[in-house]
């Protein structure tokens, strides 16, 4: 992240245990812009999966851009819904 309170290390930090990073749902396309392109969305999506199943219960998912509706948060999102029913509640 360009903030560094938002970066992998200070969330470890801060959150400890409780915080995943799932590498896999990563946008590779972030600093050409246009459309979200995860890393691997399935194994990405497997991951997050059994972090939902396995009694992580509510997951909330972070990313630096303002509007969650053009970037990866939705393609995650969705993704999500699609293939294993999430419900997911943006916030803003």
């Amino acid at each position: 992240s360009r903030r560094p309170e938002w970066r992998k290390e200070a969330l470890e930090e801060t959150l400890g245990d409780a915080y995943r990073w799932i590498g896999w749902l990563g946008n590779e396309n972030y600093r050409e812009g246009g459309e979200p392109r995860l890393r691997d969305a399935r194994r990405g999506m497997a991951e997050l999966e059994r972090l939902i199943r396995g009694g992580a219960g509510r997951v909330l998912l972070l990313c630096y851009e303002r509007d969650w509706r053009w970037h990866t948060r939705q393609v995650v999102a969705d993704l999500a819904q699609r293939r294993f029913g999430a419900r997911v509640r943006h916030l803003e």
